[in-house]
């Protein structure tokens, strides 16, 4: 994950739609640290059939400034009704 937080050349979309499981955690990871968020991005993590990108994302959206939180309640929302306890335990920490 830090290595691929260092690659500020390689855009978040790609990992974000890699095959693998994994690159796409560290994809939401990546997108939560980044000085401009793509909001389109959090919308295709929330849907992603990876329960674990799921969580990554309800964690990140946790820590985001509240005024660019806001943003993303429609995503919260989504993530509140998750078919995972363990996404919907995760976004009950979004203030």
């Amino acid at each position: 994950m830090l290595a691929l937080d260092r690659l500020t050349p390689a855009p978040t979309s790609l990992t974000a739609t890699h095959p693998s499981p994994s690159m796409r955690e560290t994809a939401v990871i990546c997108w939560g640290r980044a000085d401009h968020r793509d909001p389109s991005l959090a919308r295709l993590f929330a849907e992603d059939p990876n329960t674990t990108v799921r969580h990554n994302l309800a964690h990140t959206l946790a820590q985001l400034p509240p005024d660019e939180r806001i943003e993303y309640q429609a995503i919260t929302e989504r993530l509140r009704t998750d078919n995972s306890a363990r996404v919907r335990r995760a976004t009950a920490q979004i203030p």
